[in-house]
């Protein structure tokens, strides 16, 4: 559970990915897993926090440091991406994105979202002084801020999902959407929704929400392996739409039922146990515990620090001519779904070549986005360059669009 913690490439694929289904969300585990043993660092801070002013400010300047980490990858994501290159090869570079070294440091890195954590403390403090000293704001101020936060995190879904895929650079936006832009926001809807005179405090305060709230965390891990039963189907009619619809509805109740069972049959369970162990334990006991574990999880630090660095010593880029990075036909129309969509066909026609001519309409690319006129966009690398060569070209031709690649230049053709 420490496979947030560092950053390798192991058969083209980073740690996170390495568990399928169970691995996509279990990342958010062992990255909290790292806030836990974190909290007694925070401890002496909260304990100095005895004022409305000092609790807002804390959290203000935890935003602030997590922004300010955003704004350093963003100045220096060019160097990171070049370090990606070498030390673990392509696929750890934009503009791929699922397996980049960029992606671990802005999204799974616990080393960067402690602040959000730390937030999230500050919060819980705020609250603790509001109730100690009495202190109610007022319910239309409590709603602006709830207003604001909801529409704040509206507006980020909607920008990514309209605006342009990103290439070998990336905006603050497309950044910051990964952490704090979406942090910051829940952050004013939580310390709206703690007040029950609020409205987002009586809304969410009902009790059919606080029961499914409980199990939340369940259906967190397991919606992805309901999901994917229910594939995705492009749907361009109304009767098409709905059928859709109706899917997402019904794998989205047999998400919440299982993860109702699953709370209630054993999380809940479980906790009891393992608490009910603990304080049943002698003092000798615990103390041993806390030895054994302290002892265990330097053994497991030290282990994943040597294997993520036992990689990153050397050249990843072995052969010589064009290593490709990644190609996307049609990211334009439906950049989530079409990123990297070419880039295997790609790489089997041209990697270790010294010029490529590549046409979609010659291999066995789906159509991403019927009736949208794509944009074929390629990334390569060649060996001993500082730098990553792209090119693009617009849809000439209802069915194809070819690119030529080159480690001598870059060429064009429609």
């Amino acid at each position: 559970m420490v496979q947030s913690w560092f950053f390798a490439n192991v058969a083209g694929v980073a740690p996170i990915w390495q568990y399928e289904e169970v691995g996509i969300v279990s990342w958010s585990v062992s990255t909290e897993w790292f806030f836990y043993l974190v909290f007694p660092l925070v401890c002496p801070l909260l304990a100095r926090i005895r004022t409305v002013p000092a609790a807002i400010v804390c959290a203000i300047g935890a935003v602030a440091i997590e922004l300010g980490i955003d704004l350093a990858v963003l100045m220096l994501q060019g160097r990171i991406n070049l370090f990606a290159l070498h030390a673990y090869g392509t696929e750890a570079a934009l503009p791929n994105w699922k397996n980049t070294l960029i992606l671990w440091i802005v999204y799974f890195s616990p080393f960067s979202r402690v602040w959000e954590f730390i937030l999230g403390c500050c919060l819980a403090k705020l609250h603790e002084v509001w109730l100690a000293q009495d202190f109610r704001p007022s319910r239309a101020l409590l709603d602006i801020a709830a207003v604001v936060g909801v529409c704040a995190i509206g507006w980020v879904f909607w920008f990514t999902a309209h605006k342009p895929p990103f290439g070998a650079s990336m905006s603050l936006f497309d950044i910051a959407r990964n952490n704090i832009a979406l942090a910051a926001p829940v952050a004013l809807i939580l310390v709206a929704a703690a007040q029950p005179s609020s409205t987002a405090g009586l809304l969410l305060s009902a009790r059919w929400l606080v029961f499914l709230g409980e199990a939340s965390f369940a259906l967190y891990l397991i919606h992805i392996i309901i999901f994917r039963r229910f594939p995705v189907v492009r749907w361009e009619t109304a009767s098409q739409l709905l059928g859709h619809l109706g899917a997402l509805a019904l794998a989205f109740a047999l998400a919440t039922c299982a993860a109702i069972l699953l709370h209630f049959g054993f999380e809940v369970p479980a906790r009891r146990r393992i608490r009910g162990a603990y304080q049943a334990a002698s003092a000798e006991q615990r103390r041993l515990l806390v030895r054994l574990g302290t002892v265990g999880f330097a053994a497991l630090v030290g282990a994943a620090a040597a294997y993520a660095l036992r990689d990153a010593t050397g050249n990843a880029i072995t052969q010589s001519g064009i290593s490709v990075v990644s190609g996307t036909y049609g990211g334009n129309c439906r950049w989530m779904s079409a990123r990297g969509n070419t880039t295997d066909a790609l790489a089997e026609a041209c990697n270790g070549k010294s010029e490529c001519r590549f046409r979609t309409g010659a291999t066995r690319i789906a159509d991403p986005a019927p009736g949208c006129a794509k944009e074929f966009s390629v990334a390569w690398f060649c060996k001993g360059d500082r730098s990553i060569r792209s090119s693009s070209a617009p849809e000439a031709h209802p069915t194809s669009s070819a690119l030529q690649l080159s480690c001598n230049k870059v060429a064009r053709d429609d």
